[in-house]
């Protein structure tokens, strides 16, 4: 990310589709600017050196909004192409 920093990665994700509710980020300095986007996006930021009783408690709150019932996608199941398979018009 030499380019851009974690908001503006963020911000790509999301234009890209990513519908991830819960997003993140750390820093150990974060200007004004960075509050407002972050704040826009519904970004949690978290200060350095990391405060492990405030970062547990947004992981709970993260937990609960999860529906315990959802279906996961099985990546580690779905057979991916052949690299010769995939080589092929």
């Amino acid at each position: 990310m030499a380019d851009e920093n974690g908001i503006e990665f963020l911000e790509q994700l999301i234009q890209k589709g990513c519908l991830r509710p819960q997003l993140a980020l750390m820093s150990g300095d974060f200007s004004d600017e960075d509050l407002s986007r972050a704040s826009r996006l519904g970004c949690a930021l978290f200060k350095k050196p990391l405060d492990m009783v405030e970062f547990g408690k947004w992981l709970e709150e993260v937990e609960r909004s999860i529906p315990s019932k959802r279906t996961l996608y099985n990546w580690h199941q779905t057979r991916l192409p052949d690299r010769e398979d995939s080589a092929r018009p």
